[in-house]
């Protein structure tokens, strides 16, 4: 398997308010890109989550197809205060639920391992570059 992380200017996301985001392509290579922050620490824990995420959605079969329509949907009715999570993944229907939520504690066991407050990790995350 084959994997590419690279950090990328924000406005180049193919989602406006995501800051990682990731997809595999036909050769089961996954290839993740991650907003740039002001810190690396915030840059790889993003990194290290989308990846995680990435995995363990491909062992399990959910498709990025699958995760796109939900997170569409989900951005929808976010705007209309329908939404029990503030990220898409924090849904309990979400197809990706249980994955988003293990990538959510391996980025903040990493944060925190480098000395990093979530706080402050928080704050890199809301103003990406």
């Amino acid at each position: 398997m084959k994997i590419i992380i690279e950090t990328i200017d924000h406005c180049s996301q193919r989602d406006p308010d995501a800051i990682g985001d990731w997809h595999i392509e036909k050769d089961n290579c996954i290839v993740v890109r991650v907003s740039k922050m002001d810190d690396p620490i915030s840059e790889l824990a993003v990194a290290i989550h989308e990846l995680q995420e990435a995995f363990l959605c491909w062992r399990k079969g959910v498709s990025e197809e699958e995760v796109n329509l939900f997170d569409f949907r989900w951005a929808e009715n976010f705007k209309n205060k329908l939404t029990q999570s503030d990220e898409p993944g924090g849904e309990p229907d979400a197809p990706y639920h249980w994955e988003h939520q293990a990538s959510n504690q391996t980025e903040n066991t990493f944060v925190l391992s480098c000395g990093m407050s979530l706080k402050e990790h928080d704050r890199n995350c809301e103003n990406p570059i």
